[in-house]
């Protein structure tokens, strides 16, 4: 039963980390850094670090309300550039702003970053950036033969001929007038851009990857975001908290990481401030790759460029087979001796083989059991780029004890942005409480996804209490959708998604159905009530899927089985 499996992903998940007691404390007063002075902050903030750091951690970095102005400098853009505050291989840290806001005059940098650590809370901050990273304008021209659009910038925002345009990926969106942070409706859910050029000032030229389709017109509202570092980032790191943290703009993703397990975002928000359309270049919450998935509670975002919140696993490619059960493969490092691995087919979507790890020798490991035959890279294929795109076609593997299992996402209000309010491909997981809307694509998203690729499996889930609106609004899309993929953005017709519970959520589309459900061994489904704005589509449909359970839910008569 749901109360059943949902108690037990709670008790193995264990409860977030909140407080930490016995920290000797550190004033950042006494580094030189006086709140509302609008003298430069960034030498205090990272000296009170350093002292921190030379002791391992064990202590508690104090700010004062006020704001305070952070500038490294200037200097070309580059990928491996600081954040404000660098924390690595610590234990035991508290970084408590106190009602602090954080006003960061480089867009291309992060708020803080976080590395081989464990038990740290960082709290009570607000962020924002001056100048922004990212621009807004009205389109006053489209030609559409030439592949371009006109773009009057907004008065205070960067032009397009600012250099971390093009030093970091970039893409544009149209934006709704009436309301911040939506999408506009039809519109794609990306523009694609591949230069600029300025004709007079504050009017640029923005040339298009792909010709503009009729919805893109004079007089919309254009936004233009940048890829640069995220906000809170966190790596191969264990109990991490975020806690009471306010973005009104960062240059990537709010809460971006990788190998961190126990990682929670508390009642923390990403919100428009001002006239602004969007509020940063990528995710809520982005977590690769945790061995305990993320906790996500009380958080309010408004206006992301991309998913709300995403946790998954990337693949390891296998670069060499040694012959009987040992492989070389691209990240053997993310493998520990025992375990879970699935062979996968992206071509057809099947799990070629479920074994353990039996022995790890650098890049080298050793399985359980004989494989069957793979598909494998042709000897010499390149392999240079880390999440090697382009190796997507040939036979992988997973590790199903490291794609963020037992996670938590409750209780969040996710609204007028792009793309998912949730995109899920872990299991043991309890998605509850949470309020989606307006969001341009699935609202929920449970599916693997190997067209990037990322995964895995998502079973054993519990999805209730929900509350979707309007999202999904895209030709196509739907606000819920659970499914398994092959290649080709196609359902492989596997059930290999299993016992998920989709319990008294309420789902209304803009029009079509409100959920689609496929690939599914076990499926209870009770007391949903599904809505449309048409009166004559599905309000779900089913393929390849197992009901375990269907009662109590709203509109059963229109209810279709493929």
């Amino acid at each position: 039963p749901a109360d059943a499996l949902a108690a037990e992903i709670l008790e193995q998940r264990g409860e977030p980390l909140r407080q930490i007691d016995g920290l000797r404390p550190v004033n950042l007063r006494d580094f030189g850094a006086v709140p509302d002075s609008g003298e430069n902050a960034w030498e205090a903030i990272r000296a009170a670090v350093r002292e921190i750091s030379a002791h391992g951690g064990g202590a508690e970095l104090v700010f004062e309300p006020g704001r305070y102005v952070v500038d490294p400098g200037n200097g070309p853009y580059g990928p491996h550039e600081e954040s404000v505050m660098e924390l690595r291989g610590l234990r035991d840290v508290i970084i408590d702003g106190r009602g602090a806001k954080i006003v960061i005059e480089r867009p291309s940098i992060g708020f803080v970053r976080i590395r081989d650590a464990e038990n740290v809370i960082v709290r009570n901050f607000t962020i924002d950036y001056d100048p922004l990273p990212f621009t807004q304008g009205d389109i006053v021209a489209v030609d559409r033969e030439a592949k371009s659009i006109d773009v009057r910038i907004d008065a205070g925002y960067p032009g397009l001929d600012e250099p971390i345009f093009a030093a970091f990926g970039t893409w544009g969106m149209l934006k709704d007038p009436a309301v911040p942070g939506k999408l506009k409706d039809g519109a794609d859910n990306v523009v694609f851009t591949t230069g600029f050029e300025r004709v007079s000032p504050g009017l640029y030229r923005v040339r298009l990857r792909d010709r503009p389709g009729d919805i893109l017109e004079p007089g919309d509202r254009w936004a233009q975001i940048t890829r640069a570092a995220g906000g809170c980032q966190f790596f191969h790191s264990n109990h991490v908290t975020f806690d009471n943290i306010t973005f009104h703009a960062a240059p990537s993703s709010l809460f971006v990481g990788a190998a961190t397990s126990h990682l929670a975002v508390l009642n923390c928000r990403g919100l428009l401030t001002g006239d602004r359309l969007v509020l940063n270049g990528g995710d809520g919450v982005h977590c690769q790759a945790a061995r305990v998935g993320p906790w996500v509670e009380g958080c309010e975002f408004q206006g992301l460029s991309d998913d709300c919140l995403n946790i998954y696993s990337l693949p390891n490619h296998i670069l060499e087979a040694g012959g009987g059960r040992r492989f070389r493969l691209s990240h053997a490092n993310r493998i520990q001796p025992g375990d879970r691995l699935a062979f996968f087919r992206p071509q057809t979507g099947e799990v070629l083989l479920e074994t353990t790890a039996s022995g790890v020798d650098g890049d080298w490991v050793t399985v359980a059991c004989d494989v069957p035959p793979l598909n494998l890279a042709p000897a010499g294929t390149p392999f240079a780029d880390p999440d090697a795109r382009d190796w997507k076609v040939y036979d992988h593997i997973y590790n199903l004890d490291a794609t963020g299992n037992h996670f938590v996402y409750r209780d969040n209000t996710l609204r007028d942005g792009r793309r998912y309010g949730g995109f899920f491909k872990a299991s043991h997981g309890l998605i509850e409480n949470n309020r989606f809307e307006r969001l341009s694509d699935y609202a929920i998203m449970v599916q693997n996804e190997p067209g990037w690729p990322e995964g895995f499996w998502a079973r054993h889930l519990v999805i209730r209490d929900n509350t979707v609106l309007d999202c999904g609004f895209l030709p196509g899309r739907v606000p819920v959708k659970i499914g398994w993929s092959k290649l080709g953005h196609q359902s492989a017709g596997l059930p290999l998604q299993a016992d998920i519970h989709f319990e008294n959520n309420r789902v209304r589309a803009v029009s079509g159905p409100a959920a689609r459900f496929e690939c599914i061994d076990g499926l209870a489904l009770r007391g949903n009530r599904f809505e449309s704005g048409s009166a004559s589509d599905p309000l779900a449909v089913f393929a390849d899927t197992t009901l375990r359970l269907e009662e109590d839910n709203t509109g059963r008569d229109r209810f279709v089985f493929e």
